[in-house]
């Protein structure tokens, strides 16, 4: 929830958003709620974008297994357009069954 303040979203205003993590791993905390990314963090990032990559994804809480979400996150930049290119889909955070699940929409991500 401390991550990406609201002082540094401002400066930068991003377009498009990587988390290199797993997405609701309980590595850290095994409240839900708590994992990363938290609702306070998406809350904070939907004022700039929906346009947001997770390399890993946990899709079952009770066994720890992982599976690649996006993968390897690459951006490119050519003449000023940013291309996004992910190794396993180019998914976005917002589309998942987990985030469906586990997250609320944002107003502004409908």
């Amino acid at each position: 929830s401390t991550s990406s303040n609201e002082k540094l979203l401002a400066a930068i205003t991003p377009e498009h958003i990587a988390i290199c993590t797993c997405a609701g791993s309980t590595e850290y905390t095994t409240t839900v709620s708590n994992t990363f990314p938290t609702q306070i963090m998406i809350d904070r990032i939907a004022l700039y974008t929906d346009k947001v990559y997770v390399t890993t994804l946990m899709i079952d809480y009770s066994q720890s297994n992982y599976t690649s979400m996006n993968g390897n996150i690459v951006f490119t930049v050519i003449s000023g357009v940013i291309e996004v290119h992910c190794s396993n889909n180019n998914l976005i955070l917002k589309e998942t069954a987990w985030f469906k699940a586990n997250r609320i929409m944002p107003d502004k991500w409908k």
